[in-house]
């Protein structure tokens, strides 16, 4: 493991530029994020992407948001213009073992000093931000199939990924094309490069990727695992006293019903409910249905349904009271007869 820690990887000698990569990842955050709030509010204002604007003022909170973003983006152009070599030393807290009233002293434990030097601006920095990218993009697929009251989170994603990738391509033309600063620094060489700038720096994006992203994918992989143990969908399923959930797989029979919203309704595409039926395979069908916040996974089933076949997970529950049935915006004269081998239904739902 040292030979792979020191030699092959030299995790030892990365590691050790770790702070300074960690500064320049939260000057560009405090860059990327409040202009792209800015942006996404001036959008949400103004309309866009297809849905309509909603008047507002700006607000001091906003130009706030908009004054941290230059300040940052100050930071960003300079280094970016003038780079340099910075001679750097940091030094870790350990605890002292002193203190009263649950109160510990930390003092600097000088003995674990570290010194290195560290190039301000590097095209390598350009994967720090794929750190930030996940904020923007999360909130950007989550607006997916959402209706326009969700316009201001969807300007959010996509402003701020339209930053980043500006961003990107200003670190790589400032070193490949304009060259700043490669002539003074003698920075050009490869292995240099590699070792003040790569090395460090895939070494840190690498690590954090991992963190996050090994738990997660082990949660995604037993739930996906859960999930394909769910048994089938059949017409005579009968509801138990707990949930039952259930995977739907079937064709689509006639169009969805949908419940827009009665009120505050931006867009006209906020739906309320939704509804449709479902041929199971096996015989028999399957009602459909969907209620606030899962009314976009339904619309994203719809949309992922090639030909006419749809794959969905959900729960058998009773049918429908009229109460029920004006509330998921449906009504006997909507669907057609019921299947003479029988029909369930299922509410859009995960386990």
């Amino acid at each position: 493991m040292a030979w792979l820690f020191r030699g092959i990887f030299a995790l030892d000698r990365a590691m050790r530029l770790f702070p300074s990569l960690i500064q320049v990842w939260f000057v560009e955050f405090f860059l990327i994020v409040p202009l792209a709030f800015f942006i996404a509010k001036l959008i949400d204002i103004r309309g866009g992407f297809g849905c309509p604007g909603e008047p507002s003022s700006i607000g001091g909170t906003m130009w706030g948001a908009l004054a941290l973003s230059l300040l940052a983006g100050f930071f960003f152009l300079r280094n970016l213009v003038r780079p340099r070599i910075r001679e750097v030393s940091w030094t870790p807290m350990v605890d002292s073992g002193l203190g009263v009233g649950g109160w510990s002293l930390l003092l600097p434990n000088s003995r674990a000093t570290v010194h290195y030097a560290f190039l301000t601006s590097h095209p390598s920095h350009a994967l720090l931000l794929l750190l930030t990218m996940w904020l923007p993009l999360t909130l950007l697929l989550a607006t997916e199939n959402e209706g326009c009251s969700t316009l201001y989170w969807k300007a959010f994603g996509i402003a701020g990924l339209s930053i980043i990738a500006v961003m990107a391509v200003l670190r790589l033309l400032a070193f490949y094309v304009f060259r700043f600063g490669r002539r003074d620094l003698r920075v050009g060489s490869a292995r240099l490069g590699w070792e003040m700038g790569w090395r460090p720096t895939l070494s840190l994006v690498i690590t954090m990727h991992l963190i996050a992203w090994v738990p997660l994918g082990i949660m995604f992989w037993q739930d996906a695992r859960r999930v394909a143990r769910l048994p089938v969908a059949t017409a005579t399923m009968v509801p138990g006293a707990e949930r039952t959930y259930v995977r739907v797989e079937g064709t689509l029979k006639g169009a969805p019903v949908l419940r827009p919203v009665a009120q505050n309704n931006r867009g006209g595409n906020n739906y309320l409910s939704a509804a449709a039926l479902v041929a199971l395979d096996g015989g028999g069908e399957v009602l459909l249905t969907a209620k606030g916040s899962w009314v976009p996974t339904f619309i994203g089933a719809l949309k992922a349904a090639k030909g006419g076949r749809i794959a969905t997970v959900g729960a058998l529950v009773q049918d429908y009271s009229k109460s029920d049935r004006e509330y998921y915006a449906y009504s006997d004269a909507d669907l057609p007869p019921p299947d003479p081998k029988g029909r369930v239904r299922v509410d859009i739902d995960t386990p």
